[in-house]
């Protein structure tokens, strides 16, 4: 588990060859057999391939993949990749949720939950111009997106060297300025922002990057469940594009359409409503390149950003980035000639840092090194709870070469789950006790954690879930919501169609079966409230 790294005279003399190999491993590109279009996994652990998606042009339909069903209730699917598509490129402007999705376009007002002319009761929210297409076939209508305020982590306007990286309470201004602050107030058109002894006034059009405080993900993800999944029933489902659209959304808030033959699947269109967006966001087929899905006590970790990381290397100064969802230089992720769903590209050294919420029961990881070394790398995996300098839950033995592939299995992380502890993912370049043939030096240890999940304790989830369920009501807030303790009440979302202005959204709903409901609420009446 060492940090510091000396350099041997007998590892001098292989220098030369380990960059060569290096060079040869991120330059050639070997000729391949053919392979299928599609290749997905299913909750099982089965591996699938094909050339055809069928039935998944209405929202009824269940999806097939060569006559294999993709949707049965007992083996869902867990991910989805169509091999012809690449991922595209992160966009120069976008907004950036705490869970990692991600909205193109930039943002160009902020509307209060309060705000006069206001019809229908909406959380605080930006209005976004998109700059991909996110509406049905043959809309009339281009409008914004409406993009909830508590959910947002980061906001793009202008893409800047440096700035990558996001960076807690730092506001990077066009004039190259940077400011660190504690909170963010908006305005329509701009943000004020408190530092340690004053309080600044920025317009957006001043504003290259917003990165806001660090905000719970456990906690926005409890929150996203209350709309998503209200009674914790509901698959979760993600979408990823090429044009960069990331969009976490659920069975329930999901649509499909067909903008032609509906026999071909390039003609479908399916729209998700995160939970952070007020409109539903539509995507043609052939441009969606992956799609994750899982239960909502099955969380994969890469919907929870690191609150954490520690990065060296033997001969790179300074730290090493890792990537969400993809190897660090930057491709899909796959290991021992499979692909592979989610989870965090890496270079050794790594720890990544990860809170553990209180009902977490078990994780599980695999973890091998990046398709792209070859036969080279050399490195051991370690997982622990709270602190390096523990035992580890879970060790594997030396990695050497991209065809292993390590299984941590179910690790039991009940004990573990308690406030203000950590679950670190740690990657070492195992110089000590290597095999004799292994590479010497870190150059090709590019590691992936591999479709890794949290699992939480399914009556606690629900439990936590309900206690938000009506807040999530735009109509409520304000209001205390009383239910009676045996009544029957379901929450829920219904469609609004689309109207002149946007292209059709969820809202959730509360159906009150036995009892009634009360909605509790003291107010000052003043000469601007003239209706109720």
């Amino acid at each position: 588990m060492c940090r510091m790294f000396s350099c041997p005279s007998n590892y001098v003399s292989r220098l030369l060859f380990c960059f060569v190999a290096l060079a040869c491993t991120a330059s050639a590109v070997p000729l391949q057999a053919e392979v299928a279009r599609f290749s997905a996994m299913l909750a099982g652990g089965q591996r699938i391939e094909g050339e055809r998606l069928t039935e998944w042009h209405q929202r009824a339909k269940l999806p097939r993949l060569d006559n294999k069903e993709l949707m049965n209730e007992g083996n869902p699917l867990i991910w989805l990749r169509d091999r012809q598509l690449q991922p595209g490129k992160t966009p120069s402007a976008y907004v950036e949720t705490i869970s990692g999705d991600r909205l193109p376009g930039e943002v160009v007002q902020h509307v209060r939950s309060d705000s006069p002319g206001q019809w229908e009761s909406l959380p605080a929210h930006f209005v976004v111009a998109p700059s991909v297409d996110v509406y049905p076939p043959r809309a009339k209508a281009r409008p914004p997106v409406r993009v909830v305020e508590r959910y947002v982590r980061r906001i793009v306007w202008q893409a800047r060297p440096g700035s990558e990286r996001y960076q807690p309470g730092t506001v990077f201004l066009k004039d190259g300025r940077t400011m660190q602050f504690r909170a963010a107030r908006f305005t329509p058109e701009g943000v004020k922002v408190l530092q340690a002894t004053e309080q600044q006034q920025l317009a957006f059009a001043d504003i290259s990057q917003l990165h806001l405080p660090a905000a719970d993900p456990w906690e926005s993800y409890y929150d996203e469940l209350a709309i998503l999944s209200p009674e914790c029933e509901d698959r979760l489902l993600q979408i990823d594009s090429v044009d960069g659209l990331i969009a976490t959304g659920s069975m329930l808030q999901f649509m499909a359409t067909s903008g032609g033959n509906a026999g071909d699947s390039d003609n479908w269109f399916h729209g998700v409503q995160p939970a952070w967006s007020l409109d539903v966001l539509w995507m043609r087929n052939n441009k969606i390149w992956m799609r994750r899905g899982w239960r909502p006590e099955a969380v994969p970790l890469s919907h929870i950003a690191p609150n954490g990381s520690e990065s060296s290397s033997m001969i790179v100064k300074g730290p090493r980035s890792w990537k969400r969802n993809f190897s660090v230089a930057g491709a899909p992720l796959q290991s021992a000639k499979g692909d592979f769903g989610w989870g965090f590209g890496v270079h050794a050294y790594s720890e990544l840092h990860f809170p553990l919420p209180l009902m977490a029961t078990a994780f599980r990881t695999r973890v091998g090194l990046d398709e792209s070394v070859g036969e080279g790398g050399c490195v051991i995996a370690r997982v622990f709870a709270d602190s390096v300098e523990s035992q580890p839950l879970n060790q594997s033995p030396h990695l050497v070469g991209s065809a292993q592939l390590h299984d941590s299995q179910n690790l039991n992380i009940t004990a573990h789950a308690k406030e203000g502890k950590s679950l670190i993912l740690q990657i070492d370049p195992a110089h000590n006790g290597r095999p004799a043939k292994a590479d010497p030096l870190d150059i090709r240890d590019r590691t992936d954690w591999l479709d890794p999940v949290v699992m939480l304790e399914s009556d606690q989830l629900l439990a936590e879930v309900a206690s938000r369920r009506a807040s999530r009501v735009p109509a409520f807030d304000g209001w205390q919501l009383v239910l009676a303790a045996d009544g029957e009440y379901k929450f829920r979302s219904d469609l609004q169609r689309e109207d002149s202005s946007h292209s059709g959204s969820f809202r959730p709903q509360i159906s009150v079966r036995t009892q009634q409901l009360f909605l509790r609420r003291k107010l000052n009446v003043g000469p601007q409230h003239q209706w109720l």
